[in-house]
């Protein structure tokens, strides 16, 4: 709970910054490559929340990593977020300024889970019928799961629409197994 209200306040602190200098989409680019690359080098990430090292130093690594791909205020951003002990926490800001600007350019990203890989037409067909019933730009991310049998699962923010076939023998199942042996007209044969 705590990490999510910490996430909130400086992903809109950081928000209100790149809205203030017209540069939202260019901000959110840019902190998507920073969370990429610090989530995918171990190095890097434990030289960031290295109890041994100082602040100077790790502000000073991460300066000569991004330098040239960060604005100055974001990379001013993430150095506040090393003087606070936060930055830990870039992952979450990031996913929370990231919904701050999917709702500031009125964008639903959707993720489709699906037992196979959906052709390029029906993904078209589901994004056209998504943006028609949302009233929004819809960014399909998908994901297959081949034990869903068929049909899909949609996961949009924290609503989740499981269409799937797995979904619905799990619930004939729980009904199956709710019901009396004697209500399903089967004779047993007790010869």
């Amino acid at each position: 709970m705590l990490r999510n209200q910490v996430a909130e306040r400086y992903a809109q602190a950081l928000f209100d910054l790149a809205m203030e200098d017209k540069a939202l989409e260019e901000t959110e680019n840019q902190f998507h490559e920073i969370v990429n690359v610090v989530n995918s080098n171990d190095e890097l990430k434990q030289l960031l929340n290295h109890p041994k090292l100082s602040n100077d130093q790790k502000k000073e690594t991460l300066t000569k990593v991004f330098e040239k791909e960060l604005s100055n205020y974001l990379m001013n951003f993430i150095k506040i977020l090393i003087d606070k002990g936060r930055v830990d926490y870039l992952q979450a800001i990031y996913q929370q300024f990231k919904k701050l600007v999917d709702t500031q350019q009125n964008r639903l990203e959707v993720q489709v889970i699906s037992p196979i890989n959906l052709s390029e037409k029906y993904q078209d067909k589901l994004k056209l019928k998504l943006e028609d019933t949302t009233k929004k730009e819809v960014a399909l991310k998908l994901k297959v799961q081949p034990e869903l049998l068929g049909g899909l699962i949609l996961k949009i923010g924290d609503k989740v629409i499981d269409g799937s076939l797995l979904n619905h023998l799990k619930k004939l199942e729980n009904t199956l197994k709710g019901l009396e042996v004697s209500k399903l007209g089967v004779k047993i044969d007790e010869s």
